[in-house]
């Protein structure tokens, strides 16, 4: 499912965390079907953004701390920034510190 330029993983009416890359092959060979560009741009958690660095495009991900494979993809140079983040925590207002930090690093805080 995608809002705007938002692609999430959705089953019936929830949205899903997983950290399998194959939604991410799904949205890019899509892509290439239908004639579009990929994303300049991926910014994703675990599987997607590695699934994007791997295929060539600039990629920043969050990956928890016990999850490696981001962190060894930005030391092998395939993800240009893996963000240390714990993606288990159920209230969302922990997020809001790093959240307006990185608005305000891109100009939209």
């Amino acid at each position: 499912m995608q809002f705007a330029d938002v692609a999430v993983f959705e089953r019936g009416a929830s949205l899903w965390h997983t950290h399998s890359p194959e939604p991410m092959n799904a949205i890019l060979d899509g892509l290439e079907v239908l004639g579009e560009p990929a994303p300049d741009l991926v910014v994703a958690d675990h599987g997607w953004a590695g699934r994007a660095g791997q295929r060539g495009i600039d990629s920043l991900g969050y990956a928890d701390c016990n999850d490696p494979a981001l962190f060894l993809g930005e030391a092998e140079g395939t993800m240009q920034v893996t963000i240390p983040l714990d993606d288990h925590v159920l209230d969302p207002r922990y997020y809001e510190p790093m959240t307006a930090y990185l608005l305000d690093a891109a100009g939209l805080g």
